[in-house]
């Protein structure tokens, strides 16, 4: 059973679908010793942190000064980090090593090594709008440089949304493996073999915090925790869980492809028993099979994007499902749950187990 974990974006599937939904938790579940410790410790933090933010929030930023609410936002920003176990370092900036601007540099939050190599970067990441993406604030909000920065003539990026300054560490003669964008009331976490196809998750604390779920919170700090997303002396967990999540992508294809072709052959001999019983005909051609056979393949393949949109309904925007109407009355789950319904009367039985004879016996 699929997981609520509503304010987790697992944007471009980072994670394989399925496996984030419905293994994810349980591998989490399966967790014992330092691991365990340290997702309850971010756990009961980020719960701590909740009303504070919560209030921030609903106070109304927006109405504030602009210095009021840089400084108001900042502090939620670091509250964050330090409820997801970092400490913050004063000082610290990378430089983005762009070609034509090789002197521009942003200021970090918090930095973690792997030995002498950066192994996370934390940058601030502000407060977007309600109709803004966090990726796409301006480069301005992670902060002015640090005084370190300048002296050595570094400048902050000119013109560079969020999304351009991670793509920038990740192309560094050093590249980070993980950047971690810690805003008021959104976290973005960027993956460096990932980032450019479209994937990396986002969590929303405004909705985890309010929601209060503990399932989406036991996830959030598994995933953004210092000591799970970097640890010192082990393999990071990340490692493990995107690991997993790839073979159970392959499992996964390769069951869909035994699923497909017996779905191709149990399409294939009811029409072949239609054709025997109600219109009296024969068909045991080579290019009747073929034809047939491509008929059931292009049904087959119509069915799974109606399952797939409809079970995406809420982010593809394209299937009323929540309208009760559409839902009942027109979707296929609604012919999902006919089918499981038992066959509790002799009539209905003696005609299962004919249709399944018939089936049987098909050459097809």
């Amino acid at each position: 059973m699929a997981a609520d974990l509503t304010g987790i974006e697992n944007v471009g599937e980072l994670f394989s679908a399925h496996y984030f939904e419905v293994r994810l938790l349980e591998e989490l579940k399966a967790l014992a010793g330092p691991e365990r410790e340290a997702i309850d410790t971010v756990t009961t933090r980020l719960r701590a942190l909740g009303p504070r933010l919560l209030d921030a929030l609903a106070d109304g930023l927006s109405s504030q000064g602009t210095t009021a609410r840089r400084e108001v936002v900042h502090d939620l920003a670091v509250r964050v980090l330090e409820a997801l176990g970092y400490e913050r370092e004063p000082g610290a900036y990378a430089v983005l090593e762009r070609t034509g601007a090789p002197n521009e540099a942003v200021p970090l939050l918090a930095r973690l090594l792997h030995g002498k190599e950066p192994a996370v970067l934390v940058l601030e990441a502000g407060l977007a709008g309600q109709d803004d993406a966090l990726l796409a604030q301006p480069a301005s909000v992670t902060g002015p440089l640090p005084e370190l920065a300048t002296e050595h003539d570094l400048v902050p990026p000119a013109e560079l949304d969020l999304a351009e300054v991670v793509s920038a560490l990740f192309a560094t003669a050093s590249p980070p493996r993980w950047v971690l964008l810690v805003g008021a009331a959104e976290v973005v976490l960027a993956e460096r073999a990932r980032f450019g196809r479209g994937q990396y998750l986002r969590f929303d604390l405004a909705t985890l915090l309010r929601r209060r779920s503990a399932e989406a919170l036991r996830v959030t700090a598994a995933l953004l925790g210092r000591t799970l997303l970097a640890p010192t002396a082990q393999r990071p967990l990340h490692e493990a869980l995107l690991e997993k999540s790839h073979q159970h992508a392959v499992g996964v294809s390769a069951s869909l492809k035994f699923a497909a072709r017996e779905a191709v052959e149990l399409l294939a001999n009811e029409v072949v028993h239609y054709e025997r019983t109600t219109s009296k005909r024969r068909i045991y051609t080579e290019r009747v099979a073929r034809e047939l056979t491509q008929d059931c393949l292009v049904y087959l393949f119509r069915l799974l994007f109606l399952f797939y949109a409809e079970a995406r309904a809420p982010e593809l925007h394209g299937l009323p499902m929540s309208a009760e109407e559409y839902a009942r009355g027109y979707s296929l789950e609604v012919l999902r749950e006919l089918e499981q319904v038992p066959l509790v009367t002799p009539e209905r039985a003696k005609a299962s187990s004919s249709t399944r004879a018939s089936s049987a016996s098909s050459p097809w």
